[in-house]
């Protein structure tokens, strides 16, 4: 799946292109779900991340995402955000506060631990991991927020130092530049 978040774009949703109206609004980047990142693959049914998408949409976000993958092991990673309005309030550290509040609420009553800094690459803003303890699995949650744009990360397995590069991976192949910004 691919949306434009420049004018003339559509909102994401899984595996499909259309769903909700597009802003007006040039944004900086587009999102993509691409079928493979390293060795996850995009589920074919992503049903499990379509509440995701609705809580991001009924901020205001005008153009929302989320989509789940899971590697040969059935280890999963969520990613969800969008790129719009409510997302250039602030900056990309104060954004970043408030996701990891968030988070720490909808983690199955675990809590997050230390954020550690991510290099975001070429995409810039600001990228943090944390490792989530009490849920009974191992869980890294992370975020990322540019531009007008957000995206969180939820991973079932893995070490932080792991889901931290995996974090970095998937952030490269899905968040995009938008060309002529």
């Amino acid at each position: 799946m691919v949306f434009s978040v420049r004018s003339g774009g559509s909102a994401a949703t899984p595996a499909r292109t259309g769903g909700a109206a597009a802003s007006p609004v040039s944004y900086r980047y587009r999102m993509a779900t691409p079928a493979q990142i390293g060795t996850l693959s995009r589920l074919d049914d992503q049903s499990p991340v379509e509440q995701f998408r609705a809580e991001v949409a009924q901020g205001g976000v005008e153009q929302p995402y989320a989509a789940i993958y899971a590697d040969p092991a059935s280890d999963s990673a969520i990613a969800w955000g969008g790129v719009g309005t409510p997302y250039g309030k602030g900056t990309p550290t104060s954004r970043l506060d408030a996701f990891f509040v968030t988070a720490s609420r909808n983690v199955g009553g675990g809590t997050a631990g230390p954020r550690v800094d991510v290099d975001p690459g070429g995409l810039g803003g600001k990228a943090q991991c944390a490792s989530v303890a009490g849920v009974g699995i191992t869980m890294v949650v992370c975020g990322w927020s540019g531009d007008r744009a957000l995206l969180g990360f939820e991973f079932s397995a893995g070490s932080l130092d792991q889901d931290r590069q995996l974090m970095a991976s998937m952030l490269a192949a899905i968040v995009i530049p938008a060309q002529n910004h």
